[in-house]
């Protein structure tokens, strides 16, 4: 990996219920370079895959780039902490403000040369590399299946469901389904003032986004299945994955996440 700088040009919070900690969506773009030196933007990563930045004095943190390689922009998703880098990017991070990136890795990522229908399996913010797999497959091929799962405890958790079905609007072949661990009456919303008038509730699927997703999912044996998020879902997700291969019913060569890299457990 090679390490670079950006300038924050962009940030946004993105609207969730006042309990829950905020995601910030936040964008980069390259320094401008001095005269005569070497002007090209970013370095191309590949859709799905993350970059390690540095906020200040704060150590180095994996975050999954939400966008496709542009040369010109990155985008991540930050959910609030309490403390630390997450706090920092959250809370007191400036537009112009200069950060480290040390990128690209990981084994999630698109594969351009397969055909196969697509199922995203994400929770939290790995919702992120999703989107970018998503962008990056519609691009290749507008008319592909792709299938998206996105879980929470709550509602209030799925941090993009507007952007979800304003997608699913746009690609008839893209169905988004939320999917709650605890699900609740809701009561719908009022839209915020310059919001369109979007139908931002869906009869969500009930129990945990991988059993929902590999239960539900139609033609999975023939489908390429990506999935992000915490390494507890990430765990039970390769497991449920494992046991489907077991009975035949499914191909672990077409399961892609990055539970390798941050759970030390799989390779023991």
């Amino acid at each position: 990996m090679i390490i670079f700088k950006a300038e924050l040009v962009f940030f946004e919070d993105f609207a969730v219920g006042s309990e829950r900690p905020h995601v910030r969506c936040l964008r980069f773009a390259p320094i401008n370079a001095p005269q005569g030196a070497d002007t090209r933007g970013f370095a191309d990563h590949l859709p799905g895959q993350y970059a390690l930045l540095k906020f200040g004095e704060f150590a180095w943190r994996p975050y999954s780039v939400a966008n496709t390689p542009n040369g010109h922009m990155l985008e991540f998703h930050i959910r609030a902490g309490h403390s630390g880098p997450s706090h920092y990017a959250t809370h007191d991070i400036e537009i112009g403000e200069i950060i480290e990136i040390q990128g690209f890795a990981g084994d999630c990522y698109f594969q351009g040369d397969c055909n196969r229908p697509i199922i995203l399996i994400a929770g939290g913010t790995g919702l992120a590399p999703m989107l970018a797999i998503a962008e990056a497959a519609l691009a290749h091929d507008p008319h592909r299946h792709i299938t998206l799962y996105y879980g929470g405890r709550h509602m209030a958790d799925l941090y993009a469901h507007h952007l979800l079905i304003k997608l699913q609007q746009d690609f008839p072949c893209f169905q988004y389904y939320p999917v709650l661990t605890h699900p609740q009456e809701l009561e719908p919303e009022e839209p915020k003032r310059g919001e369109p008038e979007i139908e931002l509730l869906m009869s969500p699927l009930i129990g945990t986004v991988s059993e929902v997703a590999f239960a539900h999912a139609p033609h999975l044996s023939e489908s390429r299945v990506y999935a992000s998020g915490p390494v507890e879902m990430l765990r039970h997700s390769y497991h449920l994955a494992e046991n489907l291969a077991a009975q035949a019913k499914f191909d672990m060569a077409q399961y892609h996440s990055d539970l390798s890299a941050f759970d030390l457990r799989t390779s023991s």
